[in-house]
This record gives C-alpha cells, structure tokens and sequence, in this order.
C-alpha cells in the first residue's frame, strides 16, 4: 500500500482532512467482518463530500449576491430620499416668508376689526340718538294728544257761545279750568 501514502493529501494546505480510521470494534465481538474500504470507494466519497462542499459553496455565493444587491438597492433608495427630501424641504428663508405673510394677515385682521368696531359703533351711537328723538317725539305727540282730548271731553270745539279766540277750557293736562285762562299747545317739532 505504499500508492495510498502517494496519492493523500496532507492537512493543512485547504484540503479535507484524511479521514478517520474506522471505529473499532467493541471489545466483546471480533473484527473478522469489517473490509477496509478500497481507493475507488475513497475516491467516491471525497468526491461526494467535494460535491457536498460546492453545493453549499453555491447556496453561500447565491445569497451573498443577493443580500449584495438588496444592500445596493437600499443604498439607492436611501440616497434618491435623501436627495429628494433635500430638495423638498423648507429653507430659513421660506420660513421666513411663510411668518411675514401671517404677521400681514394678523395686522390686517386686527385692523379690519378695529374699523369693523368703530363702524358698528358709531352705527349703534346714531341709532341711540334716533330712538332717544323719537321717544322724545312721542313724548311730546302725548302731550299733545291728552290736551286735545281734554279740550274735546270739555267740549271746547262744540260750544257755540264761546269766544271765537278763547277756548272754554284749560289745554295744559292736569291743569284745573279756571275761567278765563288760557293756554297754548306746544309746538310739534
């Protein structure tokens, strides 16, 4: 067997290890059974085993490119927000237009309103003098309407003997008739 000592690789230099001696037998039963296995069924096997390693070689190659282009495609995507958010996103001058614009809007509203108050007062002011005339008015129409009705309860327009000048009756409500006195009805305004 000195052609198995050739053809052996030594560990060390990335190739498999030499492979183990066969386990032996317990010590109850004899190792008359057991053939130690041939070069071509060694060869098999390590082909087996290289097989085995390449598969799994290729399983590892195939995700590593994939995770490769996920990384690359995250990394793409991270930089085209980056660029785009930049690009959409509010500068200190923006800022400060966007406050001048609401401090105008503010200063116009309080004005409008200011003038909106005074309008409404001065409206309201007016309206006050105009009832404040009218109550007056009516007041004063009273007046007279209680003289005129007192001097028609006194008959003073249907007496035929009186003065045509003179009225028989007092024209001041509330005054008692005293004869010979007269009054005069207030002016309506």
């Amino acid at each position: 067997m000195p052609d198995e000592a050739k053809t052996a690789p030594k560990p060390g230099n990335g190739s498999p290890p030499p492979p183990e001696k066969e386990p032996t037998a317990p010590a109850g039963k004899a190792a008359a059974g057991t053939i130690p296995p041939n070069l071509q069924e060694r060869i098999k096997g390590l082909q087996g085993w290289m097989a085995e390693l390449e598969r799994k070689q290729a399983r590892t190659t195939y995700f590593g490119a994939i995770a490769v282009l996920i990384a690359i495609a995250a990394a793409g995507a991270a930089l085209y927000f980056g660029i785009t958010t930049k690009d959409d996103s509010a500068t200190k001058g923006d800022v400060d237009e966007l406050q001048g614009r609401v401090d105008a809007l503010q200063s116009a509203i309080t004005k409008n309103t200011k003038n909106t108050q005074d309008t409404i007062n001065s409206s309201i002011a007016q309206l006050q003098g105009s009832i404040q005339a009218l109550q007056k008015q009516q007041a004063q129409n009273a007046a007279s309407i209680s003289t005129l009705q007192s001097q028609a309860a006194a008959g003073a327009f249907n007496k035929k003997g009186a003065a045509a000048g003179t009225p028989a009756t007092p024209t001041t409500p509330g005054a008692a008739a005293t004869p010979g006195t007269t009054t005069t009805t207030p002016k309506k305004p």
